[in-house]
């Protein structure tokens, strides 16, 4: 227990040193691209401690995101285009994975084997390229959210489909480093419809259940997982979870 705390205490650090030397930079795209580099080696290393308290806890919570963002798809991006923005993390490959597709092309600002190296504020494909656009857990970070979504309009279809999920703000820590700027349910869908999207289902998961979870688990806790599984089978499917829950989950049409 104390061994794994101390691992926890030295990431923690880790994030708050290199949230310090990016509020040190000039916020260049070169410092933003530096910054997620050393997240992602940070993350790496997370993952890679199956030992660690709350690592149940993490893998359900994402298990469950991609669960509801599924279901959310339907069969939606059979045969069609499909580009996924920020999708460099581990959670991301496995959750598209799950997706059949035409083709899905991954892009994020940070590239890797399979992911092509793009800015979402200014994308390189053409007008119309894809069918269905997935942006999950990306629109908080970046410096200019209306070039994100203006570039996501742009690449779709005429009637594309757009998959983005966020932290509802309510549930979440805005640093002004990391997570630049959060969204409340009801801002988040106004501000797709002023980006020129209609919102065809709206989704959330269970409050609490990434902070407040995790802090339970690493106070070890056993038993929270179990419970916070059987509150979820109870709840699901309950639309107004979108107004309560920790993540808002948005399936939009471009108009």
């Amino acid at each position: 227990m104390v061994e794994k705390s101390i691992r926890e205490d030295a990431r923690q650090q880790e994030y708050q040193r290199i949230a310090a030397e990016f509020h040190r930079s000039s916020k260049t795209r070169e410092d933003y691209k530096r910054m997620y580099q050393d997240y992602a080696v940070v993350s790496t290393e997370l993952w890679a401690d199956h030992d660690r308290l709350d690592y149940d806890s993490d893998e359900w919570f994402n298990q469950n995101a991609s669960d509801i963002c599924i279901e959310m798809l339907d069969n939606l991006c059979e045969g069609k285009r499909v580009l996924a923005i920020g999708a460099g993390l581990n959670c991301e490959t496995a959750f598209l994975k799950r997706i059949t597709a035409q083709e899905i092309v991954r892009t994020d600002l940070v590239p890797e084997e399979g992911v092509l190296e793009e800015d979402a504020q200014a994308l390189s494909f053409p007008d119309g390229s894809f069918d269905v656009v997935i942006c999950r857990e990306m629109i908080e970070h970046v410096p200019d959210s209306d070039a994100v979504f203006s570039e996501i309009r742009r690449v779709l279809c005429p009637s594309g489909h757009l998959l983005i999920t966020t932290p509802n703000a309510f549930s979440l820590t805005i640093d002004g480093t990391f997570h630049i700027r959060g969204y409340t349910p009801s801002s988040f869908l106004s501000e797709l419809i002023h980006n020129g999207f209609t919102p065809r289902k709206i989704r959330g998961n269970l409050p609490y259940c990434f902070h407040g979870l995790k802090i339970i688990s690493m106070a070890g806790i056993k038993q929270a997982l179990a419970e916070y599984k059987q509150i979820e089978e109870l709840t699901r499917g309950y639309e107004n979870l979108y107004y309560i829950g920790t993540n808002l989950f948005v399936l939009a049409r471009k108009i």
